[in-house]
């Protein structure tokens, strides 16, 4: 009977190319039945000419259960020693998890193992999911609503880590340990019905299996095989269309070409905004249906300027048919809240949340003026009468946009919004929050780089004159 058992995971090894010969395979032993009987399997697959592995064992004691997580380590360390095999243990401290406590626990157990796997050479993570475990996340994957890519969770190998059990179900590792006496140690979080898994393995799927369809873990445990199939073909064809649609990519920020994107399927595209944000923040988990429906928003809006954002401080923005995809928390302050900085004269003054500095120095125009450059990157007023609004109190500042802004740009009658001035010269939104615009009192005299007003300009009268210089255009 041992060996039916020992020839499915064998199946299960070579039909996904899991395990090559002579390979150092690192098992996350809990001490529970499950990843007992595969050290147990596992151990046995070792010693056979056609593996010849090396096992090497790691626990991790989330010390969440007081004397029972000692208990555990104790007993997986004493099992490691009498297999004579390395082994390798982590006790972290109270309070070191953060956020969930089962998707804290397991973002520092993933951590925890592929450096041990670095330190012990090991080419290959075994857990011992088992087809149960796989059945179960395929439902609570359909119940958070997630894509193709979501139900194809748990496939044998991803990387590194390999599942050699997912041809065996929970009642087939039952009756391994039975017959090959395997001690174990059972968790008594797994009777908790407070955690979604345990509701599903223990109320649910029995009420599938005995009024709907018996073998509704085998049907579960399918459809995620067939999704993984075609996630893979369509991850392909996505990447292809990541490259061929990528404009720069910088730490923090990815730009798009929009129009590519939206010639595509939504099945590629949106993939798309998989592989930027697992650029970004180094996975895609954790963005389900409704953020891929505010990304398609943005993407096929007919606002030039969409902006949306998503978790993980992930922003996605239109800049006219730019797809700019970036962490909020790799961006500069002022992409996120105004700023105000009055205007040292003469002198420098530094934005150091946008990156960039304007110069101001008063010229007289009895000796040659200064206009080096051209363009918008400079701005000169009449200073004498700037000065009688600085002599009544009023103080030359740089600020950033705020709503209902308007100026009369030079040259110009009346006054224009600075939205429009902005959308007129293509300027994206996320720029036009960083860009500097001088301010005297109410009166608005220079956006940066791009207009001066009418107000206080240079005339042949003129004797006086303030220049102001963009030096790093934001």
């Amino acid at each position: 009977m041992s060996c039916r058992f020992l020839n499915r995971v064998k199946e299960t090894v070579e039909s996904n190319g899991l395990i090559g010969r002579g390979e150092t395979i690192l098992l996350a032993v809990s001490g529970g039945i499950d990843s007992m009987v595969m050290l147990d399997l596992l151990s046995r697959l070792a010693r056979e000419e056609e593996y010849e592995l090396k096992l090497v064992i790691a626990h991790m004691n989330h010390n969440l259960r007081g004397d029972e997580s000692l208990r555990d380590l104790d007993f997986v360390r004493a099992a490691a020693t009498k297999a004579g095999l390395d082994f390798f243990e982590e006790t972290l401290k109270e309070g070191e998890i953060s956020g969930s406590i089962q998707g804290g626990a397991r973002r520092l157990r993933h951590l925890f193992l592929k450096d041990v796997a670095t330190r012990s050479g090991a080419s290959r993570i075994a857990l011992a999911h088992n087809l149960d475990d796989r059945a179960e996340t395929v439902l609570m994957s359909i119940f958070r609503g997630a894509s193709l890519k979501g139900l194809s969770s748990m496939p044998p190998k991803r990387g590194s880590i390999i599942r050699p059990l997912l041809g065996l179900k929970r009642e087939d590792i039952e009756e391994y340990a039975e017959e090959n006496d395997i001690a174990y140690v059972s968790d008594s979080s797994n009777d908790k019905t407070v955690y979604l898994r345990n509701k599903v393995r223990k109320i649910l799927i029995p009420l599938i299996e005995n009024d709907y369809s018996p073998q509704v873990k085998d049907r579960l445990s399918e459809l995620s095989e067939r999704s993984a199939r075609d996630s893979d073909f369509i991850d392909t064809l996505s990447l292809k269309l990541f490259e061929r649609a990528l404009l720069s990519e910088d730490k923090g920020r990815i730009e798009l070409d929009r129009t590519l994107l939206i010639e595509a399927h939504e099945a590629l595209s949106t993939r798309v905004l998989l592989e930027a944000a697992r650029r970004l923040k180094g996975e895609s988990a954790g963005l389900y249906s409704s953020h891929i429906g505010l990304f398609l928003s943005v993407l096929n809006g007919d606002a030039p300027n969409g902006y949306v954002e998503l978790p993980f401080s992930i922003t996605v923005s239109r800049e006219y048919e730019r797809l700019v995809i970036e962490r909020k928390d790799g961006l500069p302050k002022a992409l996120n809240a105004g700023f105000e900085i009055l205007l040292n004269l003469p002198g420098s003054t530094a934005f150091d949340d946008v990156g960039g500095s304007v110069f101001a120095e008063v010229l007289s125009t009895e000796e040659p003026i200064n206009i080096k450059g051209h363009g918008p990157m400079f701005a000169l007023f009449d200073m004498e009468e700037l000065d009688e609004l600085i002599k009544a109190g009023t103080r030359l500042r740089l600020r950033s946009l705020q709503p209902g802004d308007r100026m009369e740009p030079l040259g110009m009658k009346g006054r224009k919004k600075l939205k429009d001035i902005f959308i007129d010269a293509k300027i994206p939104a996320a720029r036009r929050r960083v860009t500097p615009i001088l301010v005297a009192g109410d009166e608005i005299l220079w956006v940066a780089g791009l207009r001066q007003s009418e107000k206080f300009k240079v005339t042949g009268s003129t004797r006086l004159i303030l220049r102001v210089e963009l030096l790093s255009p934001v």
